[in-house]
């Protein structure tokens, strides 16, 4: 009798060790993957920030000779996206860009007029990219929108 007693005692502690090896396995997987995928949800949001601005150059109407100066309308067209910079992307004829970053935001609806003055090549188009604060506090650069011809 003894004998049987010891062996349903033996599957049980064998029973309840895989359990907290299983449980173990568990947390290690957890502690390893974790870091990833809170990473992923906050580029996730970065990116859908971006996918709510509607941020765009409208018109560019170019001045002078070299130095070239450039007077840009943009506009915002949405509301879900915490705007904190623009920055317009100007394109010459050989296919080389200038980044010039402004300071006046638009709020919804609403279209500001820069003008850039020193550009060293004439630029061909123009257009504009956003800036935007996420939830957790992070900034995010958008891409830029589609360009419109500098006239």
């Amino acid at each position: 009798m003894k004998h049987g007693t010891k062996r349903g005692l033996s599957d049980v502690v064998t029973t309840v060790l895989i359990i907290l090896l299983v449980l173990a396995a568990v947390a290690i997987i957890w502690g390893y993957l974790r870091g990833s995928l809170v990473q992923s949800g906050q580029q996730i949001s970065g990116s859908t920030a971006c996918l709510n601005l509607d941020l765009k150059a409208i018109a560019c109407n170019l001045s002078g000779s070299a130095p070239y100066s450039a007077t840009v309308k943009y506009g915002r067209n949405s509301a879900d996206a915490n705007l904190t910079g623009v920055t317009l992307v100007f394109l010459d004829a050989a296919g080389a860009s200038t980044t010039n970053a402004l300071g006046p935001l638009p709020n919804v609806l609403e279209t500001k007029v820069y003008t850039v003055t020193g550009l060293a090549s004439k630029p061909v188009s123009v257009a504009a990219a956003g800036t935007v604060s996420t939830a957790s506090g992070d900034t995010n650069l958008c891409d830029k929108s589609d360009p419109v011809v500098c006239a």
